[in-house]
Parts: structure tokens; C-alpha cells; sequence
């Protein structure tokens, strides 16, 4: 396999907005987003229409509008409106930009980026994020849950029973398990040979379904604490990624 001597690194945090972002950078609680904003490029990204995550995300993979590649939703009707099916990657019509590269023998590791089941690389690396059946492996190639301890205890989403039963801290804390167990399999993937390397950490998008007007009013209640501390989790791990 061929690598390329400049690569690509995309690191994503789901559902977060500037008004949340800009917050917590003024009060220094993010030195390392802050770094990237001060150095790079910013501006506030377009959604799509319907702006969710699996149009939306598809729509990053493929430059093209829903119209276009044929996801609306989570689900899609088979014979009818009454009878729905889960999307899934073979539902996206067009080619996405990662199976580009791999045409063009570049590799790729790609790490929760939705819609991504079953995987449409071969060669490459794929943990695969929503939409993963629950009887299904979300590790492509499986041979990698020998090779990387951490995958065994890789989650997609977090213990959702904890929100219904209003267990908010608990809840956050638990996301935050997740992306930390997420980033140490990260890290080691990293490690191996790439040209585009893709990140998403969800994280950000559960807790602000759940607590966005608690951190827009800056509240202190123990829940919000900890979802700001979520926030300096993945600044941290940005910060290893991007210094390494």
C-alpha cells in the first residue's frame, strides 16, 4: 500500500455550536480549540435539510445534498410508509470521498462516522458508528478486536437507561467513559499507516440534547459540571492528536 507523505486528519465533535464553544473559551476552559480558532479558519457550517445526523453526515461523506444521495433519516420506507427499514451505507447513492481515496490506493481509518455500516472499504479500518445492527460487530476488520485489547470494550452509544431514569450525572458520566475508551482506541490506531484519519466524538451532541440550555445559562448543577468536563476530555484528546 502506497502513503502519501502529507496526510489528512478530521477530527469531529457532533452537535456542538459556537454559542456553546465561545462560552467556554472565554472562560479558558478550552486551551486547545482556542489554539485552533486563534491559528486557523472558522465560520458557522450550514446544516442540511432535514438538518440531522444521517443526511447530514452522509452529505459530508459525498458533497452532495439529501436529494442527491438518497438519505433523509434514520430510516427508509420499503413497500410503503408502513414499513420502514434502518439506512445503512448501502443505501447512499454516489460515491463518498473515502472510497475515493481507496481507489486511489490511499488508506483510510475511519472512526465513528455514521452511516458507515456496513463498511464500503476494503482495505482501510472502519468503526462503525449508528445504525450498527446490535447483533453486528462495529469493527472492521474484526481481526483488530485481537490485535487492540480496548476495542472489546468499544461502545456506540452510551447507557440511555440511566437518562430515562433521570439520572443526568450518571448519565454524562457515562458518556464520558465512552469517548475516553474511544480516544485510547484511537490512539493506538493512529499509530498504524494512514492517509485520512476521521474522528467523531459524539459525546458533545448526547449531553446537548439533554442539557444545551443549562450550559447556555452557564447553571452549576452537578450535571452541567460535568458535561463542561466532557468538553475538556475531548479538548484534551484534540490536543493529542494534534501534537503528537
Amino acid at each position: 500500500m502506497r502513503m502519501s507523505k502529507k496526510r489528512i486528519l478530521v477530527i469531529g465533535l457532533d452537535g456542538v455550536s459556537w454559542d456553546i464553544i465561545n462560552i467556554m473559551l472565554n472562560k479558558g476552559l478550552l486551551p486547545t480549540l482556542s489554539r485552533i480558532k486563534e491559528k486557523g479558519v472558522h465560520g458557522t457550517l450550514k446544516s442540511t435539510i432535514p438538518p440531522v445526523t444521517g443526511p447530514a453526515w452522509v452529505s459530508f461523506a459525498t458533497g452532495m445534498n439529501p436529494a442527491n444521495h438518497g438519505v433523509f433519516g434514520f430510516v427508509l420506507p420499503r413497500h410503503s410508509l408502513s414499513s420502514l427499514k434502518p439506512v445503512t451505507s448501502k443505501d447512499i447513492k454516489g460515491l463518498t470521498f473515502y472510497e475515493v481515496l481507496e481507489k486511489h490506493k490511499l488508506r483510510c481509518i475511519l472512526i465513528n462516522l455514521p452511516v458507515t455500516f456496513p463498511p464500503k472499504i476494503k482495505k482501510g479500518i472502519v468503526i462503525t458508528s449508528l445504525m450498527t445492527p446490535p447483533s453486528d460487530s462495529s469493527v472492521f476488520p474484526k481481526t483488530l478486536l485481537k490485535e487492540i485489547p480496548q476495542l472489546k470494550e468499544y461502545r456506540i452509544v452510551p447507557d440511555t437507561s440511566l437518562l430515562t431514569k433521570g439520572k443526568l450525572k450518571e448519565y454524562v458520566e457515562d458518556i464520558r467513559r465512552l469517548e475516553e475508551t474511544r480516544f485510547k482506541c484511537a490512539q493506538e490506531l493512529f499509530k498504524r499507516q494512514w492517509d485520512l484519519f476521521f474522528i467523531l466524538f459524539s459525546g458533545t451532541d448526547w449531553v446537548n440534547h439533554v442539557l444545551y440550555d443549562r450550559l447556555i445559562q452557564q447553571k452549576n448543577d452537578e450535571a452541567t459540571k460535568e458535561a463542561i468536563k466532557l468538553y475538556q476530555d475531548i479538548d484534551r484528546y484534540i490536543k493529542w492528536f494534534t501534537e503528537i
